[in-house]
């Protein structure tokens, strides 16, 4: 499954405009608002690459349930305040109830010269918030 993610990842990489950032991403922990017996230290690597409004992002991490999990997706970003970014990532997730699970999620970034932030929201299903993830990134030059 890692392999078929990576290959995609390249695949689309290589697609996307010439003036392009890459950036290392590293997961590195969860807050799930209604408790609970979560994993929430998801250590992970990925990669993001792409212009200021639009990147692929995939990676692997450590999930909440203890599993490893695999993400691939597009990100949106909508509003730019100063280095302050909002936006939304679409794509998908393994590891979870589905083989692929499809996650539509808000995220806020923050972006220096050489380093940033990402900070997502994932919606319940039913409604509320299931998690906060954090994931530190630095600019591969």
């Amino acid at each position: 499954m890692f392999a078929l993610i990576v290959g995609l990842a390249l695949g689309l990489l290589t697609s996307l405009p010439v003036k392009a950032d890459t950036w290392i991403v590293t997961t590195v922990a969860s807050y799930h608002p209604g408790g609970g017996d979560y994993n929430e230290k998801n250590l992970g690597l990925g990669l993001e690459h792409g212009g200021d409004r639009f990147r692929i992002a995939a990676g692997g991490y450590r999930n909440s349930f203890y599993r490893d999990s695999y993400y691939l997706g597009l990100t949106a970003g909508l509003l730019k305040l100063g280095k302050v970014k909002f936006g939304l990532m679409a794509g998908g997730v393994t590891g979870y109830e589905d083989t692929v699970e499809p996650v539509l999620m808000p995220f806020m970034a923050i972006e220096g010269k050489q380093v940033g932030a990402n900070l997502g929201i994932m919606p319940a299903k039913d409604g509320g918030v299931t998690v906060i993830g954090l994931q530190i990134k630095f600019r591969w030059k």
